[in-house]
């Protein structure tokens, strides 16, 4: 294991516990580490996308599985594909539609992370949901 990954707990514990409703349910999600030479469009820089799956989710962060293990101090963009999203995400009123649904993309960084025989298991606090986001993922994880 990397040094460097060390300060990253090995599993939730403690005070760290999600205290929100949690979802446990497998979606798709493409996991992007942000970084400022990416988003200067440096040439020949590579921060190419990886999948993932989620194992479980709440309004405040996401536990996944997927291949690489981040450093604690990794800024994520996470783009879920949530099945029927828009019926969560959208407004109407009286039939009509108020506004179209938004794809989910947020920003995390690692809560914690453990290798596991076919990758790694993170947990991933949310740190920029949109509230709007956050809504829909409340009615998602409330079955509604």
């Amino acid at each position: 294991m990397d040094s460097d990954l060390k300060d990253i707990p090995a599993a939730p514990s403690g005070d760290w516990r999600r205290n929100a409703a949690r979802l446990v349910r497998r979606f798709a999600v493409l996991v992007r580490e942000v970084d400022i030479l990416d988003e200067l469009g440096v040439a020949g820089h590579d921060t190419s996308a990886e999948r993932a799956e989620t194992i479980d989710i709440s309004c405040d962060g996401v536990r996944l599985t997927c291949f690489r293990e981040y450093l604690p101090e990794s800024l994520l963009k996470l783009e879920l594909r949530i099945p029927d999203w828009e019926r969560y995400d959208s407004a109407r009123v009286g039939g009509t539609l108020t506004y179209p649904s938004l794809p989910f993309s947020v920003l995390a960084t690692p809560a914690w992370s453990r290798r596991t025989g076919d990758g790694t298991e993170m947990g991933l606090r949310f740190i920029n949901i949109h509230d709007r986001h956050r809504r829909a993922l409340k009615r998602l994880v409330d079955g509604e």
